[in-house]
């Protein structure tokens, strides 16, 4: 049976006019053109979705870093939240004429607390317009 598919396909093509050759070799050329464009295509894509996944880790790493950052600032703020509390609580235990003296030391201490919590801040400032000015590389 394949025999004889085989036998027609060889018949059709030799009773073919001698400019049929050259039709069958135009559409064999178009075939391959077709091919080779779809593979170059599909290269193309493929290296575009790597230039994607590779902007995508960045953005992941760049929220990451923002995210610990963020992470640092709320420990910070719960800091200084719990300072001011032990604060007041220093503050209504305390009598009054000894209230002058605890208001000193704890003013003092509050504001070295604030001052290094300051610093903290502005070196996270810092880290952030570094990593914002680098920004993830787009191609």
């Amino acid at each position: 049976m394949i025999s004889a598919a085989l036998q027609n396909i060889s018949a059709s093509f030799a009773n073919l006019p001698p400019f049929g050759g050259y039709v069958l070799a135009l559409l064999a050329l178009c075939v391959g053109v077709a091919v080779i464009g779809e593979v170059i295509q599909r290269r193309a894509m493929m290296q575009h979705l790597q230039v994607l996944s590779e902007a995508t880790d960045e953005q992941s790493r760049l929220i990451e870093r923002m995210r610990r950052s963020l992470s640092d600032i709320m420990e910070i703020l719960v800091t200084i939240e719990h300072a001011s509390r032990q604060r007041v609580r220093a503050e209504q235990a305390a009598p009054l004429p000894a209230a002058a003296a605890t208001n000193t030391v704890a003013d003092a201490n509050t504001n070295a607390l604030a001052a290094s919590l300051r610093q903290e801040l502005e070196s996270l400032r810092a880290e952030f317009d570094a990593e914002v000015a680098q920004g993830p590389r787009r191609e």
